[in-house]
C-alpha cells in the first residue's frame, strides 16, 4: 500500500458508522458500507466460544442489560438488545453482511480471542487484517491462523516509539494503527522508516485525512464515512 494515488489510501469504517448509527451494530456496518468504505473495522470479545462483537467489556453502554460482558453467558447476552433494537451481532453475522470485496479489520478485544479468530476467520473470503493492542493475542491469532491465507496485521498504539516499533516487529506485523493524537510526522515517519503502513484512527476531519495523507498514511478508521470519503480526501 503506498500513497501514490487515491486508490491506495484506505477509508475504513470504524465500528462501521458509529458517528451515524450504533457502533458494531448491523446497522453502522450497512450504513457504512452505502457510504462506499473500502474496509469496515469492528471489536470482537470472547463469550464461551463465540466472538460477540462488541466494544465495552461492560454491556451498559450500548446495550439494554448492565454488567461486565464477562458476568453473561452467551445465551444470556443474545437476549439483550443493542440500544438500536438489534440483536448483540457475532462475528458471523457482522460478515454476513459484508461483501467479499470489502476489507474487514477484526480488533481482538480482552482475552482469549486470537485462538478462535483464527478457526472462525480461516472459513471466511474476505481480505482480513487482525488488529490488537494485546500482543499475545496477534502471537496466538498467527500461531492457528491458516498459511494458505494473507492475512494482514496491525497492531495498535497510541504513540510510536522504539518499543512499539519492536512489537510490531515481533508480530510480524503490517501496520501500526495509531491513535490520532500519537500521528505526527515524526512518528509516521519512524514507522514507515521501518517498513510499515501506517493507520490512524479516527479521523473525522477532512482536512486532517488530507494532512495524513500528505504525510504517508496509507488510511484512515473513520466515524463520518460520510464526511471523510475517498474523494473529499484525495481531490
Amino acid at each position: 500500500m503506498t500513497n501514490d494515488s487515491s486508490n491506495d489510501f484506505l477509508i475504513i469504517g470504524h465500528r462501521g458508522a458509529a458517528g451515524l448509527e450504533l457502533e458494531n451494530s448491523l446497522a453502522s456496518f450497512k450504513r457504512a458500507l452505502d457510504l462506499g468504505v473500502d474496509a469496515l473495522e469492528f471489536d470482537v470479545h470472547r463469550v464461551e466460544n463465540h466472538l460477540v462483537v462488541m466494544h465495552d467489556d461492560d454491556v451498559k453502554r450500548t446495550t439494554s442489560g448492565k454488567g461486565p460482558l464477562s458476568s453473561f453467558t452467551y445465551d444470556q447476552l443474545r437476549e439483550l438488545h443493542l440500544k438500536n433494537g438489534e440483536q448483540i451481532p457475532i462475528l458471523k453475522e457482522a460478515f454476513d453482511v459484508i461483501p467479499p470485496d470489502i476489507i474487514v479489520n477484526v480488533e481482538l478485544k480482552g482475552r482469549d480471542t486470537g485462538s478462535i479468530a483464527a478457526r472462525n476467520l480461516n472459513r471466511l473470503a474476505h481480505p482480513v487484517m487482525v488488529s490488537s493492542f494485546h500482543r499475545e493475542e496477534l502471537v496466538n491469532f498467527m500461531m492457528i491462523a491458516s498459511s494458505s491465507r494473507d492475512y494482514q496485521v496491525g497492531l495498535l498504539c497510541h504513540k510510536v516509539d522504539h518499543d512499539h516499533l519492536e512489537e510490531a516487529r515481533w508480530v510480524n506485523a503490517n501496520s501500526i494503527n495509531l491513535n490520532i493524537r500519537g500521528a505526527n510526522a515524526k512518528s509516521i515517519n519512524e514507522a514507515r522508516d521501518m517498513g510499515f503502513q501506517v493507520l490512524v484512527f479516527a479521523v473525522n476531519d477532512v482536512a486532517k485525512a488530507r494532512e495524513l495523507r500528505e504525510l504517508g498514511v496509507s488510511g484512515v478508521f473513520t466515524d463520518r464515512p460520510d464526511v471523510v470519503t475517498k474523494a473529499a480526501v484525495c481531490a
